[in-house]
C-alpha cells in the first residue's frame, strides 16, 4: 500500500445498515460507505453515533433497541436549528414510518454523510413511490428549500 492509498484509507468507513426505517431506498442489510472527508449537508443520509445517556433526555432513545444502548443510527439529515438556550439540534428523519427526530448535539458523538455511491436508489436519483411521498411529507423541515420532480430523489 502506498502512502496515498493509506490516507485514502482513512477518510472512510464502511458500516452495516440494519433496519428498515429508510424504507427501500437502503435495505436492510446494505453495506455503506461513509465520508470523513465532508461536513453533512441537508438531505444527506448521515451516520450518526450517540452517546451512551442513561439519564438525559435521550436514555429511552439510545436505550431503545437494547438495555445497554446503541453506537448509532442513520437517517436523513433535514438540517440543524438552535433550541431557546442556543444548543445545536440536528433534524434527523426516516422513511419508513416518516418521521422527525430532534437530537441534541449534546447525545451525538459524532455526524458524518453517508457516500451517495454506495445508496443505488439516491445515486441514480431515482425512489420507489412509497419512499418518494415519505420524502416529500419531511421536505417542509429541511433547512433547504426544495420540492420534488415526479420519480426523483432530493437527495
Amino acid at each position: 500500500m502506498t502512502q496515498t492509498q493509506a490516507a485514502a484509507a482513512t477518510d472512510t468507513y464502511t458500516l452495516q445498515f440494519c433496519g428498515g426505517c429508510l424504507g427501500e431506498a437502503v435495505p436492510n442489510g446494505t453495506m455503506l460507505e461513509i465520508d470523513l472527508t465532508r461536513a453533512p449537508q441537508p438531505l444527506d443520509v448521515v451516520a450518526v453515533g450517540l452517546k451512551a445517556d442513561q439519564n438525559g433526555p435521550y436514555a429511552c432513545f439510545v436505550n431503545s433497541m437494547d438495555e445497554n444502548g446503541f453506537i448509532g443510527v442513520c437517517k436523513i439529515l433535514l438540517g440543524v436549528r438552535q433550541s431557546a438556550s442556543g444548543d445545536p439540534i440536528y433534524l434527523l428523519a426516516q422513511l419508513s414510518p416518516p418521521a422527525v427526530t430532534p437530537m441534541p448535539a449534546g447525545a451525538i458523538v459524532a455526524i458524518h454523510p453517508v457516500m451517495r455511491e454506495s445508496i443505488p436508489a439516491i445515486a441514480s436519483g431515482t425512489l420507489n413511490p412509497a419512499d418518494l411521498a415519505a420524502l416529500e411529507m419531511l421536505l417542509p423541515f429541511a433547512a433547504v428549500d426544495m420540492t420534488l420532480q415526479p420519480g426523483r430523489a432530493a437527495a
